[in-house]
């Protein structure tokens, strides 16, 4: 049987924002290039997101909210909400990259 490292799930980094560190941005960027960004193009590896054909039609049940109506969502909706700021900006800055 063969393995591969995780792909990271959306939020595991994006929520760090407060414990944000140098050598943490550091080692988010280097685990990307030199362990995840080859294991996707390689072919000897398995593929962390693997489709399974089922032979059917599917029909999506949910609508897609656009950047256009996002406004009227935040108006008709009563919440709660979080707001919290750009992980990429954030690590840019502390990496000296403002």
């Amino acid at each position: 049987m063969t393995y591969g490292n995780s792909i990271y799930a959306p939020g595991i980094f994006d929520f760090q924002l407060k414990k944000l560190t140098k050598e943490l941005v550091e080692n988010h960027y280097k685990y990307i290039d030199e362990v995840l960004s080859h294991e996707l193009i390689d072919k000897n590896v398995p593929s962390m997101l693997r489709t399974i054909p089922v032979e059917e039609s599917l029909t999506p049940e949910h609508h897609v909210g656009s950047y256009d109506n996002i406004r009227n969502i935040i108006e008709n909706s009563d919440g709660p909400f979080a707001v919290m700021d750009c992980i990429c900006r954030k690590s840019a800055a502390i990496m000296g990259n403002p």
